[in-house]
């Protein structure tokens, strides 16, 4: 696909023509939201009921105008806009932008005045603050400080607008779209009618459990939702409503950008449906949401953000703090709610390989030795058995073997993503690259053998610790399951020694580590065959 017209283009070859010539479309909705980022708190008579127009926003600033959303694309499109002739003459209008340190909430709404008389009402998405994405979270469990302020905002514009009987426009984009469909989705009557349009551009939606209920059929006959190929955030709580669909040139989860989305002859550049790993998102996402109840939500939530906070950061900035704080993130994930840690799993293999686990869903029986408790038992079986079997080669024949299934499986997935994009190889530089490095650690692994050793003893040593955590854990519980607590902790114990022994062990003891190791296998075999036949007795009521 030929990228590269998007709504900043969209300014040269259309800002010329004012909305008297053009009417008002959806791409100029875009380009007010995006506008809705820019900081324009200096400007003192932006916050009044007179405004400045954009042209006199530019003049009156000092220096370019900076966005304030997570990106910092788009650097002089305020200026591109503002220069116009169909943008130049809009005002800004009452523009509120919250200090999230001082107020605990970060928001942000103004008013667009048209020329042709209609206030366009944007919300701003969310900005990099660690306060912005903790609100972020807080959509799945509650009424957020900024969702509050957003219907209080709106109300107050259709209080004016309903006197000079001026029509409106609302819109927003991420979490702006999450707060124009909160501040709208209640509307009715003659509020309802003074809105023309509502367009929520690649936001959340609202909650089931905290909807008050269906949308109207009046709401949705006014709504424009608009989505990128692959939209992640888009698709969370999605509301009764089919989106448009828009190609973009950005990659992943990086098509959220607005200035990535795609125009075709004066129109957005729309795709029959969203790509196939943006619907496994969103199917992954319900599914997680129904693992959690809103106060495991709200549970989850403090976790995350409260490791933030005891990583000691001091920065307002989520992705300095998340460098930080990280391993207590993945601390507070991996202690989760088994059921939600189990679908949070999913997203890595679906999202470097998709088709190829599309294909492996259709087979029951390799489903079956993924999760049934039966089938691990026989995995540890086999295991040990090989090992024993192979002594000093079958661990890094194992890693190996892992290696290639790796490249095949990325190189599979490639290919079929390739054939049914035509091509595109701009978007799959991300699986490309992982191709790429797996092919060249597994051709190391064959042309270096002291390698392979070296690769083999960290794979395995990763593999018995997290075998000898879930031991330890089982232990700790203190439940009689079909082992004890006593046989759980030597369980863990000698996982945990094997772990360490593996990775400071010279080759000549490789063939000896291999056989006991395997022995210890067969023993954790025989522990989890009991542990299943227990539950599956008490499952039957035995």
């Amino acid at each position: 696909m030929d990228y590269g017209t998007n709504i900043e283009s969209y300014l040269g070859w259309r800002g010329d023509i004012p909305f008297s010539v053009s009417p008002f479309s959806e791409i100029d909705a875009i380009v007010l939201c995006k506008l809705a980022y820019y900081d324009l708190v200096a400007l003192d008579e932006a916050k009044t009921e007179a405004g400045l127009s954009l042209a006199e926003c530019t003049e009156e600033a000092s220096g370019l105008i900076a966005p304030k959303g997570l990106s910092s694309e788009g650097r002089g499109f305020f200026e591109k806009a503002a220069a116009t002739k169909r943008f130049g003459d809009v005002r800004v209008c009452r523009y509120v932008d919250t200090e999230p340190s001082l107020e605990r909430t970060q928001f942000s709404a103004e008013e667009f005045h048209l020329p042709d008389g209609r206030i366009f009402v944007a919300f701003r998405g969310t900005d990099s603050t660690i306060l912005g994405w903790k609100e972020d979270f807080e959509l799945s469990f509650k009424e957020t400080e900024a969702q509050r302020r957003a219907r209080s905002y709106l109300a107050e514009t259709l209080r004016h607008a309903e006197e000079s009987g001026t029509h409106l426009l609302v819109g927003g984009h991420s979490k702006g779209a999450n707060l124009a469909q909160y501040a709208t989705a209640e509307l009715a009557g003659k509020e309802l009618s003074q809105i023309d349009a509502i367009y929520l551009l690649d936001g959340p939606g609202i909650a089931p459990e905290l909807a008050s209920g269906k949308p109207s059929r009046a709401w949705i006959a006014k709504t424009i939702r608009i989505i990128p190929s692959f939209s992640v955030f888009g698709r969370l709580f999605e509301p009764a409503l089919a989106p448009f669909v828009v190609h973009s040139s950005g990659g992943g989860v990086f098509q959220h950008e607005l200035l990535s989305w795609q125009l075709r002859e004066g129109k957005l550049d729309l795709a029959a449906k969203p790509d196939p790993e943006s619907d496994y998102c969103a199917e992954v996402f319900h599914e997680w949401m129904g693992n959690v109840s809103l106060k495991e939500r709200q549970e989850f939530t403090d976790d995350v953000f409260n490791a933030i906070g005891r990583a000691g950061s001091k920065t307002s900035d989520i992705a300095a703090s998340l460098n930080e704080s990280l391993p207590l993130i993945l601390e507070g994930i991996a202690g989760s709610r088994p059921g939600a840690r189990k679908t949070a799993a999913k997203v890595p293999l679906r999202m470097f390989a998709g088709a190829v686990s599309d294909s492996l869903k259709e087979h029951v029986p390799i489903q079956w030795f993924l999760v049934d408790g039966l089938a691990h038992c026989i995995e540890l079986l086999t295991g040990g058995i090989l090992l024993i079997a192979l002594h000093q080669i079958a661990i890094p024949m194992a890693l190996s073997l892992a290696l290639f299934a790796v490249v095949v499986v990325l190189a599979a997935e490639l290919v079929f993503r390739l054939k049914a994009e035509g091509a595109d190889l701009r978007k799959e530089q991300l699986r490309i690259g992982a191709l790429i490095a797996a092919s060249l650690i597994f051709v190391l692994t064959i042309v270096k053998p002291e390698a392979l050793y070296i690769y083999a003893s960290l794979f395995f040593g990763i593999i018995l610790g997290l075998g000898s955590w879930s031991y330890a854990k089982k232990a700790r519980s203190g439940k009689e399951r079909g082992t004890s607590p006593i046989f759980n902790g030597f369980c863990a114990i000698a996982l945990a020694l094997s772990a360490a022994f593996v990775l400071v062990a010279p080759y000549s003891t490789f063939a000896a580590y291999a056989t006991s190791l395997g022995y210890l296998l067969l023993i954790c075999a025989i522990a989890t065959f009991l542990d299943w036949r227990h539950e599956a007795s008490a499952a039957s009521g035995l």
